[in-house]
């Protein structure tokens, strides 16, 4: 009976990663990745960064757009509240670049914070700017010098109205470069594979708000990010919107081009996916566990299955399965530009992943979230989406 029972855990971890690695495969067979291209987009293209408390990095940011080529026809810097001298430094880095604009957002009081700065900046650039493209850039992303002209040249060719680039993650402390690439890896081949984003028969609709290109008249005949003002998840949400309204939208791999400096360390990045985690996975019950099953299957049951039948025919199943799982990260991690080392603490990552989830779901399920400050009520999930709302609330002490 026990081994009967290692063999069939075993099995079913087994099973789960091969099933996994085939989505993995796929979305590497789905043309979606972006290489630097010499053909630039032909339209005008303005970069809006909205930041909040991005004085640590915004510098690296900007001067990745300025230094784009061709150059960018604008940059705008929207300043959502910031208390450490964000605007500051985009104005000492770009100095007397007369295309740099500095602006301040002064948000509706049940605005999310991003979508207002966003949307601020899209409106001054259509007046004072024209753009053909607007491309939405966080302040924590690094640009190859071609990495728009790719990204909107691309979008070009394949009669795209708007595109979105995954990145490579810069590695912080431990927790983050074990943890990162991993949720990635759950991205991927989840709703996240490019295989069915791009699909235009497949109802899924992701999309990276690190850096996403819109053609400007696509962006104002949906309402832009007043449409989805209201949305944690702001970027997936806008894609859902434009699709609904006949726009097209494409999610690309971009290691190459763009890295993200997305966590600064272990503390600031469960912060930032307990705030986002359930939005992305859901926290119904039946969500729980599929993704639960998803994340700690290919590990723990074959880890389960050695503890069982350690040297017997369930034990060696489980060794095989979790040289699948190894191979899988170790693969993940070359591509993304991270320790492949690591891969060997995959139960460990998959743990605390799982922990992070579980804690997300506790936060919506209450009803409220907090990010740099910011507390935000939230409608739970397991309820039916809804908006969040008073996102303006301080927490205590912030």
């Amino acid at each position: 009976m026990r081994q009967r029972i290692s063999r069939l855990l075993a099995l079913a971890g087994l099973l789960e990663s091969m099933r996994q690695l085939a989505l993995l495969v796929s979305a590497a067979s789905s043309r979606a990745w972006l290489n630097r291209r010499r053909r630039p987009a032909s339209g005008r293209i303005v970069a809006v960064v909205p930041a909040r408390d991005e004085a640590h990095q915004i510098e690296a940011c900007i001067r990745g757009l300025l230094g784009q080529k061709p150059a960018l026809a604008g940059v705008v810097v929207v300043d959502d509240g910031s208390t450490d001298g964000t605007v500051e430094v985009a104005r000492r880095v770009s100095g007397a670049d007369g295309r740099v604009h500095t602006l301040a957002v002064d948000r509706p009081a049940d605005w999310l914070g991003k979508p207002a700065a966003c949307l601020e900046g899209a409106s001054f650039a259509e007046s004072e700017l024209s753009p053909d493209w607007l491309v939405f850039v966080d302040a924590d992303v690094r640009l190859h010098e071609t990495a728009l002209r790719s990204l909107c040249g691309s979008a070009e060719e394949r009669g795209a109205d708007a595109t979105s680039l995954i990145g490579a993650f810069v590695e912080g402390d431990l927790g983050v470069r074990l943890l990162l690439p991993d949720i990635g890896l759950a991205i991927i081949t989840g709703e996240g594979n490019p295989r069915h984003v791009n699909d235009p028969n497949h109802p899924a609709a992701v999309a990276s708000g690190q850096c996403l290109a819109i053609r400007s008249h696509a962006y104002w005949a949906v309402g832009g990010h007043g449409a989805v003002a209201h949305e944690v998840l702001e970027d997936c949400r806008l894609a859902e919107v434009l699709q609904e309204e006949g726009f097209s939208h494409e999610l690309r791999l971009g290691q190459s081009l763009m890295q993200v400096a997305m966590y600064r360390d272990t503390e600031d990045l469960w912060a930032g996916l307990t705030k986002n985690m359930a939005a992305m996975r859901g926290s119904r019950t039946r969500d729980i566990l599929r993704e639960l099953w998803r994340i700690l299957a290919p590990t723990w049951l074959p880890l389960a299955a050695i503890v069982l039948d350690r040297n017997g025919p369930g034990g060696k199943l489980g060794l095989r399965a979790l040289e699948v799982v190894w191979h899988t990260r170790s693969g993940m991690r070359i591509v993304s530009g991270a320790d492949p080392e690591l891969s060997v603490l995959a139960p460990l990552s998959d743990t605390v992943q799982a922990a992070i989830y579980l804690s997300s779901v506790r936060k919506w399920r209450r009803g409220r979230v907090t990010w740099k400050g910011r507390s935000i009520d939230v409608t739970p999930l397991h309820v039916g989406p809804q908006p969040a709302r008073n996102a303006d609330q301080q927490t205590a002490g912030a």
